[in-house]
Formats: C-alpha cells, sequence, structure tokens
C-alpha cells in the first residue's frame, strides 16, 4: 500500500514539474527505494536510487542529499554483487561527505565499514574489477580527521569509531604515521568511557595492536 503511494506521488510530481528534474521527484525515488529494498525488490530499488542520484546532483549538485542517495545507491549495488560499481560509489560519498559544512560521523562510519567489507572481504574483493588498494581513501580520511580537530569537535562514539576504522582503513595504504595517531586518539577516547553498559578493552587491544603493526611496518620501509 505505501508503495503505490509513493508511486502516485512520484507521478504527480512528474506532472507538476513537466518532467523537469526536481529535489522532491529526487526524494520520491529515495522513498520508492527504501520500500521496495524492505520488501526484497532489490532491482527495483537499484533503479529508484539511481534515479535520486541523477535529480540530486542535477538539482542540489554537492549536497548531503546526494551524499547519501549515493550511500544508499553504493548499498543497493553491494546487496546485487555489483561491487566495483558499489567501491567507486562509497569512494565517491566519502569524499562529499568530507566537505559538507556538517559532517554526518554515522554516515561517514558506515561507508567506511562498508569499504572494509569490500576490500578485505574475500568473495567481495576477488570481484572489484580494479583494486587499487586503501591509498585512494587517505585524502578523504584525512581531511575529515584535520577537521574534527580544528573545529574542536567533542569526541564522542562516532568519532571514535571513526578514528578507528578509518585508521584500519589507510594503514593498508601506507598512512602508518597519520593511522597512528588517529588510533592512539581513539585509545584515549575509549580508556576514558564512563559507559558501564559497553565494555571497551577490547576496542583498546584492537588499537594497540594495529599500532605495533603500524609501527613495524614503517620501519621495514
Amino acid at each position: 500500500g505505501s508503495v503505490r503511494l509513493l508511486y502516485q506521488a512520484l507521478k504527480f510530481y512528474s506532472g507538476e514539474y513537466k518532467g523537469v528534474m526536481h529535489s522532491i521527484i529526487g526524494k520520491c525515488h529515495s522513498a520508492i527505494g527504501r520500500s521496495l529494498e524492505a520488501l526484497g525488490e532489490h532491482y527495483k530499488a537499484e533503479h529508484h536510487f539511481y534515479e535520486s542520484v541523477r535529480n540530486f546532483w542535477l538539482t542540489c549538485g554537492y549536497s548531503p542529499l546526494t551524499g547519501n542517495a549515493i550511500k544508499k545507491l553504493a548499498d543497493a549495488k553491494r546487496t546485487l554483487g555489483h561491487f566495483s560499481d558499489a567501491q567507486q560509489l562509497y569512494k565517491q560519498s566519502l569524499q562529499l561527505h568530507s566537505n559538507f559544512d556538517t559532517m554526518d560521523m554515522r554516515a561517514i562510519v558506515d561507508i567506511i565499514y562498508a569499504l572494509q567489507q569490500l576490500h578485505y572481504g574475500k568473495r567481495e574483493r576477488a570481484k572489484l574489477e580494479s583494486d587499487s588498494g586503501s591509498s585512494q581513501y587517505v585524502d578523504s580520511v584525512q581531511r575529515i580527521r584535520d577537521r574534527i580537530r580544528k573545529q574542536k569537535t567533542k569526541v564522542d562514539d562516532n568519532i571514535a569509531v571513526f578514528y578507528k576504522i578509518g585508521a584500519e582503513l589507510i594503514i593498508t595504504g601506507g598512512a602508518w604515521d597519520l593511522g597512528v595517531v588517529m588510533l592512539k586518539d581513539a585509545v584515549s577516547y575509549f580508556q576514558g568511557s564512563v559507559n558501564e553498559q559497553v565494555d571497551c578493552s577490547h576496542l583498546v587491544r584492537q588499537c594497540k595492536e594495529l599500532i605495533k603493526v603500524a609501527e613495524q611496518s614503517r620501519k621495514q620501509v
């Protein structure tokens, strides 16, 4: 029922704007895509996520709407096993998110998690047409980290997790110094966490182990 109503809304707005692209039409496509995705209609969902990206690029340009739509299209591509397309879209979305006035750290963390799985998952990596490694993400990760520091953003769970998984991603790309600094920042937060419901000891241990690996790799170069 809800999908039918969303299709009606899309038809109405498409008529209102006489076939000209508009952000409202992009939002309709996004909503239809999410509904179809929930119903397991992944191929149809992919089409609507693509249309939402197309609308937002042409009507909004470099905006959070575009960045989030690209991420949803990447998610759809990944679900369908189109891993190379997904990787390129996640990379593009990460680059956009790193430049927005207000950074969505939850979205950034989700993108980096997805990129890790694409590059390190055996099945996913085998299907990447061109795996140029994680060095291609260093600039975006460094930009995000530098903006957090420059804006003196208070470190919370999402930022701490970004420090950890962002470092994991770029260390394999040779950014050992930056990775070690980010891991130490993550350790500082996790050790000082006062959340009694979450045991962060394993996160601290993982960070410290990776710091050792990074420092040993740096010495071998």
